[in-house]
């Protein structure tokens, strides 16, 4: 009988363990894929002029560009209902804004405003557009 509740213990402990490394598997190839993102644009960031992009996140987007997430969401037509389900935890993002110094405003939006225009079927073009004509006002 003890053995059979030792082998049910056992049992239960590897099954977590691998739901553990799979979330840590996932959440790396998350993080090394936004690192990478970030990493490859670093030199156009850098830049005083530079426009807003569509691999942009609107993290990035409120940080250097000093438009609040309200603005970035108002222009896409989302509510903050549905702004919900954008936010997301990067860690990646957060150590190349602070390399690069950029401005520490709070915000959770992570995804690229190309995924987001994307989900919610809108032209991404004009979206852009309308961003960087809200950043010159």
């Amino acid at each position: 009988m003890a053995k059979k509740k030792h082998n049910q213990h056992l049992q239960i402990l590897i099954i977590v363990g691998i739901v553990i490394l799979i979330l840590i598997g996932v959440f790396s190839y998350r993080l090394y894929t936004q690192y990478n993102t970030l990493r490859n644009h670093r030199d156009y960031i850098r830049q005083p002029d530079a426009e807003i992009q569509a691999w942009m996140s609107v993290n990035t987007v409120v940080r250097r560009f000093n438009i609040s997430e309200d603005s970035i969401l108002k222009e896409m037509n989302i509510t903050k209902d549905q702004s919900m389900i954008l936010r997301r935890f990067n860690v990646s993002e957060r150590f190349i804004e602070r390399e690069i110094n950029m401005t520490s405003n709070q915000t959770t939006i992570r995804q690229t405003l190309a995924n987001i225009c994307k989900q919610n079927h809108l032209n991404c073009t004009d979206v852009i557009q309308r961003l960087n004509n809200l950043r010159k006002q």
